[in-house]
């Protein structure tokens, strides 16, 4: 096979990993989840060119330093080139936040890590802002009651359509 380096599969690949908010500084239950998703794929795709990007990570915040021992207590420094850490507070400013990253990486593949139950809208989101590239959604199992799980799922259903109704912007 054809080792080209300017074929896509052969530059690297860009894993983005949306970081989740539960009102508190510390990683949640979530936010482990979604990092597991990002190893298994780190795990997957052992040999390519890998940088990843966490989003939600603030100097001074306890969850900052809990992401980087979680990932560093699964070994992940050890599979990634580099690893990103991006100070964003919602999906949109996940999107553009991360546009200097892919500027600087100039990724051949775009990796995007959320739950489940948030995959339409971050899709509609990064494909807006990362128009020129596929961008691939690997959604991340999010166990919750059933309650809840409906109460996220409107939630997601109403926050798309205002995004396709009023548009996204730069916050």
């Amino acid at each position: 096979m054809d080792q080209n380096p300017l074929r896509p599969e052969y530059r690297r690949t860009l894993i983005i990993v949306l970081g989740h908010f539960d009102h508190t500084p510390h990683l949640t239950a979530t936010g482990r989840e979604r990092l597991d998703a990002a190893i298994a794929l780190l795990s997957a795709h052992a040999g390519l060119r890998h940088s990843l990007a966490v989003t939600g990570c603030a100097a001074g915040v306890p969850r900052t330093d809990e992401v980087i021992a979680y990932l560093r207590a699964q070994h992940a420094a050890d599979t990634t080139e580099a690893i990103e850490l991006v100070d964003s507070h919602n999906t949109a400013e996940d999107a553009f936040l991360c546009e200097p990253l892919v500027s600087r990486y100039s990724p051949g593949r775009l990796m995007v890590v959320t739950s489940d139950y948030h995959v339409a809208r971050a899709r509609y989101i990064f494909e807006q802002v990362f128009a020129h590239l596929a961008v691939e959604m690997c959604p991340a199992a999010h166990w919750a009651a059933q309650d809840e799980l409906r109460a996220l799922l409107a939630h997601e259903e109403r926050a798309l359509e205002a995004l396709r109704t009023h548009g996204l912007y730069r916050t």
